[in-house]
């Protein structure tokens, strides 16, 4: 069984509500329902569970927390709280395909660390802006396609996705989870570091997550207003000096 980690951080308007809960209902369509919804939720916005949890078919788990965790600090506290071997993590602005659980379990592997899938962005106005992780299945290495390898990795760092994304644990908090002092790539920075460590990291050949790339209030659209092109720079430059000088 895998665990769905919901982190339900900044729900202030209407439609950050209204995104939520279609994220939500998107587990309803599941062909395959072998899965256990967590909700973490800081205390002070508790009031938007009632209508968060009527919205899905089964009753969800509730870890209701008080600490102001960043979005980083939230995943790595809530990994160490589950119990089943994957997890994967459902934010407001993705909408997971109907049978991107099954997917999974068609293609499931032995000792894989982490099932990464196609990831289709979308604009606020539902245009397409690009497709994640497909490289992967463009390039062939040793014979092992769809197989994520250090190497092509380094060099397609901005093609990669951990949207959707089916993570190993275990594994995931022996590697201390998401590096905290970055700030923007440590979605990337984990996939790096999982492929430097060897773990085997396979592209799920499916569309697998629709995710909306530029909503008010997102991640992105925070960072873009609070740091400029050449910020952002820096911080993908420091993200690969990490991965590449420290390796841990």
């Amino acid at each position: 069984m895998i665990d769905v980690i919901v982190p339900v951080k900044n729900i202030v308007s209407a439609k950050d509500k209204e995104l939520l809960i279609k994220a939500f209902q998107s587990l309803n369509s599941q062909v395959n329902r072998d899965f256990t919804v967590n909700l973490f939720i800081n205390n002070a916005e508790s009031g938007v569970l009632t209508d968060l949890v009527t919205s899905l078919n089964n009753p969800p788990l509730i870890h209701i927390y008080d600490e102001d965790y960043s979005y980083t600090e939230l995943i790595n506290y809530a990994s160490s709280m589950l119990k089943n071997d994957y997890f994967i993590i459902l934010e407001q602005d993705d909408v997971f395909q109907s049978k991107h659980f099954q997917n999974f379990y068609k293609n499931s592997q032995e000792k894989c660390a982490m099932y990464l899938n196609l990831s289709l962005e979308l604009s606020n106005g539902n245009e397409v802006m690009g497709i994640r992780n497909e490289i992967f299945w463009s390039v062939n290495v040793n014979n092992q396609i769809g197989n994520v390898s250090h190497e092509i990795a380094k060099r397609n760092v901005n093609n990669l996705s951990l949207d959707g994304a089916f993570i190993n644990r275990e594994k995931f908090i022996e590697y201390k989870g998401y590096r905290e002092d970055i700030e923007i790539f440590f979605n990337q920075e984990l996939i790096l570091r999982f492929a430097y460590k060897g773990e085997t990291i396979y592209v799920i050949p499916k569309m697998g997550v629709h995710h909306m790339m530029n909503r008010d209030g997102s991640y992105l659209d925070v960072c873009s207003q609070k740091y400029s092109r050449d910020d952002i720079g820096e911080f993908h430059t420091k993200m690969m000096k990490i991965h590449m000088l420290n390796k841990k």
